[in-house]
């Protein structure tokens, strides 16, 4: 039994080292076959060390290293030109440049106008640009696939106020609608912004070329600023309006003292409004142009009486397109009462009269209670036609007093003084009431030197009796 398993143990054996040495002797043949085929073809060495000496390979594209930028060129100055930059990662290699389907550069070669155009290297420059030029401008390669960039070019002109109006030349009238204009250059176009001093701040009121103020009033006159906002600058104009108004009569004295034969001059000024007409008047009647002179806004009227009838209420009269405005002067040969001020319990005032004085009076009334309460004040012995007086209250009860000063002449009373305020009135036993009169320069004091000479007299003996 042992020795029949040996036995095919052994056979076994036998078939694989028989398999072993058959499979490698046709190994050997096939690599013999190999060798003779290779040997057998004389160009495949060749051609294999070809495909090994190719170094060059296929060509690479190039690359725009330049960034679209948009150019902001100044024009309707000097002649400005700017260079368009395309530069390229690949040295010599060659650009086109396009200006819409218009080639200015073709493949390197310039194809425009060589006045307005130069290439250097791979660059475009525009000479003198202008805002045709604005626009924009691609520089391409040409290649698969092709790249490009496009550059843009903003023409800029500085902004600048042409004109700046006002409607009815700066002078509306009351109720009008004013309109502001205000013209510019620029490119881009300018903003236009509107401002008026005002308490003298500068107010924005309003932006546009054209600013419109709906039925204006007197508060409306004033200076107005125009602001032109470029993109590299601004420009500023102003205009001025003054809306119109009715005139405004002054006159530098209401009331007028003269006398028969004694000149009287009348003065009176128109205020805010130009240009005006002005004419006199003695109460209805018109006075004949010759007889006074007038210089624009101011016109003085002079008048020596001949009669009463000479007396009485003279007009000034202004007028305009707006209306009309008048004030009046009473010429009189009464006393006129003037300038009456009051310092603590102290009255001062002047007197205007060509004729002698014949009553002084002052009229206190308290503000309190309204009692009334009068003072005379000595009349002065001499003639003049002006004179000061001061005289101290201090002989009525403490409080407050409204005080009038009244003055008579020959020909009568004169208007009451406007009334002061007297104030601090305080009562003081140990003084006396005093009252000065100073006139203009050449009068007399109110008290007689004689007076004072028969006082020092009697105090003289008093002391010798003694």
């Amino acid at each position: 039994m042992e020795l029949r398993r040996l036995s095919i143990c052994l056979a076994f054996l036998l078939v694989a080292v028989i398999s072993h040495s058959s499979e490698a002797r046709h190994s050997l043949e096939r690599r013999d076959a190999d060798v003779d085929f290779f040997q057998d073809d004389p160009g495949s060495d060749n051609e294999q060390n070809d495909e090994g000496d190719d170094e060059d390979g296929p060509v690479p594209n190039a690359t725009i290293l330049t960034k679209p930028e948009v150019y902001k060129v100044p024009i309707g100055g000097r002649p400005v030109g700017v260079r368009l930059e395309c530069k390229i990662d690949i040295p010599d290699t060659m650009v086109t440049w396009m200006r819409g389907d218009i080639g200015l550069v073709v493949l390197g070669t310039l194809m425009a106008d060589p006045t307005k155009y130069q290439k250097s290297g791979t660059d475009l420059i525009i000479n003198n640009v202008t805002q045709a030029d604005a626009g924009g401008y691609q520089c391409k390669v040409e290649q698969t696939p092709p790249v490009q960039i496009e550059h843009q070019i903003e023409t800029v002109q500085s902004a600048q106020i042409t004109s700046i109006t006002a409607s009815d030349d700066g002078k509306p009238a009351p109720g009008a609608d004013l309109t502001l204009t205000c013209t510019a250059t620029g490119m881009p176009a300018p903003k236009i912004i509107w401002s008026k001093l005002v308490n003298g701040q500068n107010a924005k009121i309003g932006e546009g070329a054209v600013h419109t103020i709906k039925n204006v009033k007197v508060e409306d006159s004033g200076t107005y600023f125009c602001y032109a906002m470029g993109s590299n600058n601004a420009d500023t104009k102003t205009v001025d309006v003054s809306v119109r108004r009715k005139p405004k009569v002054h006159v530098h004295r209401a009331v007028i003292n003269s006398a028969i034969g004694v000149e009287a001059l009348m003065r009176c000024n128109v205020h805010e409004q130009e240009p005006v007409t002005i004419r006199w008047f003695k109460g209805d009647q018109e006075i004949d142009w010759s007889r006074y002179t007038t210089r624009g806004t101011e016109s003085n009227l002079t008048v020596t009486p001949q009669s009463d009838a000479d007396f009485g209420t003279y007009t000034c009269r202004a007028e305009c397109d707006f209306g009309t405005h008048h004030r009046s002067i009473e010429l009189v040969e009464t006393p006129v009462v003037e300038r009456l001020e009051s310092d603590g319990s102290k009255l001062s005032w002047s007197v205007h009269s060509h004729l002698p004085l014949t009553n002084i009076e002052i009229q206190l009334i308290d503000t309190v209670n309204g009692t009334l309460k009068k003072f005379d004040v000595p009349v002065p012995d001499h003639k003049t036609h002006e004179y000061d007086f001061t005289y101290v209250v201090n002989s009525v009860e403490p409080g407050h007093y409204d005080a009038v000063v009244k003055v008579e002449n020959s020909k009568g009373m004169g208007e009451n003084s406007q009334a002061v305020e007297l104030k601090e009135v305080e009562q003081d036993p140990e003084r006396i009431q005093e009252a000065r009169m100073g006139p203009s320069p050449g009068a007399a004091h109110a008290h007689h030197p004689t007076t004072a000479l028969i006082s020092t007299v009697l105090m003289y003996l008093l002391v010798r009796m003694l």
